[in-house]
């Protein structure tokens, strides 16, 4: 899917609007942190990966309940 887009002067840096069907297809949410890549000329926006960070807590919090039944299978 191709979408073209005009680039818009906001303050002193540019944007471009992304309708909000595109932004529900990719996951986005209004204020969401992105990532902006270069890759073969083009400029590709990415969302961040809030759900690497959901397991990352989830593994935490594991740890922390079985933190003594893991020292002992480790031993």
């Amino acid at each position: 899917m191709a979408l073209v887009k005009k680039i818009t002067k906001v303050g002193n840096s540019y944007g471009v609007i992304i309708p909000s069907d595109i932004m529900d297809l990719i996951g986005l949410k209004p204020n969401a942190e992105v990532e902006i890549t270069l890759e073969k000329g083009g400029l590709f926006i990415h969302p961040t990966l809030e759900e690497d960070q959901l397991v990352m807590e989830q593994f935490s919090q594991f740890v922390k309940s079985y933190d003594e039944t893991l020292k002992k299978l480790a031993h």
